[in-house]
């Protein structure tokens, strides 16, 4: 059976409508570039799982390992984590420094601002709504009563083109020409 990138139901909650047609577009990674560590390692840090997390993404970042296979490894490794810790990490996590005051210039500048992470929403999408990012993409994680199930029930940035596919629609989307849109990582997955 195919795994889908994109699920059918979409919470299109973390998505804002532009009050006007952004004219250019920064996309950023999240992971190390708004945030000093890793947000799955921080994560698996609060069950003791951080070791073995970080594993899985160094071998994904080597190449030995799929994107698809370190993300779901790494949720797996989450399972019984409690939402009340995530929510109770998110306001100490450590950002870079300065981070909000240069995405706020760029917003006066005119840019629409866009976060597409292979990481998941219950950590990226508050850590990206605090510092005033316009659109957010991620994968999402299951929750029952309040604990995390380990398995990643919205697969939206699964494998290693996806980010790509997400940039052309945004330019397509919002009628914007290449040399006008700008991304920002720290791997070849976000290039």
């Amino acid at each position: 059976e195919k795994e889908e990138d994109f699920p059918e139901e979409q919470d299109y909650s973390s998505i804002s409508k532009p009050e006007q047609k952004p004219r250019k577009i920064i996309v950023f990674d999240v992971n190390r570039i708004f945030t000093l560590n890793h947000t799955t390692v921080e994560l698996a840090n609060l069950v003791g799982r951080e070791k073995e997390v970080l594993e899985f993404i160094l071998k994904q970042i080597e190449g030995n390992i799929s994107m698809q296979e370190a993300i779901t490894e790494s949720a797996t490794l989450l399972k019984g984590l409690s939402l009340e810790k995530i929510n109770l990490l998110i306001p100490r996590l450590p950002l870079i420094h300065h981070v909000k005051e240069g995405i706020q210039k760029l917003k006066d500048a005119g840019y629409y601002l866009v976060a597409i992470s292979s990481g998941f929403s219950q950590i990226i999408t508050p850590i990206c709504k605090s510092i005033g990012i316009d659109e957010i993409y991620c994968n999402v994680l299951g929750e029952k009563k309040g604990v995390i199930t380990g398995e990643v029930i919205e697969k939206n940035v699964l494998h290693d083109d996806v980010k790509y596919y997400i940039v052309k629609y945004l330019l397509e989307r919002y009628s914007i020409a290449q040399e006008k849109s700008i991304g920002v990582g720290d791997g070849f997955t976000d290039i």
